[in-house]
């Protein structure tokens, strides 16, 4: 059993950098594959209420993953005037999340 605190101190940074690098793929990999698909992807009859609901919950449970300020999206989020706007949001959360 080494004695120098120093390797103890190694071994934890090595351990945590793992822990970071795994929350950081996964929480990056949930995000795009299911954020941006659900808003791009979905089809009619689902209502825009819907669309909003599942991706809110999304962006939340990213939000408890990653302690970062995540904006969820509003009723009007879908709307004609915004969507490329809330497309452009999310695609910023995706790249910070990314470069985190």
């Amino acid at each position: 059993m080494p004695t120098n605190p120093t390797f103890y101190i190694e071994t934890l940074n090595k351990q945590w950098h793992k822990l970071s690098t795994v929350i950081k793929r996964q929480s990056t990999k949930q995000f795009q594959q299911q954020n941006l698909h659900i808003l791009t992807s979905t089809k009619p009859p689902t209502s825009l209420q819907q669309i909003i609901i599942q991706i809110n919950h999304l962006l939340e449970k990213t939000q408890t993953l990653t302690n970062l300020p995540i904006e969820t999206l509003s009723k009007n989020s879908l709307t004609y005037t915004n969507f490329s706007n809330t497309v452009n949001q999310l695609h910023t959360v995706h790249s910070t999340l990314y470069n985190a």
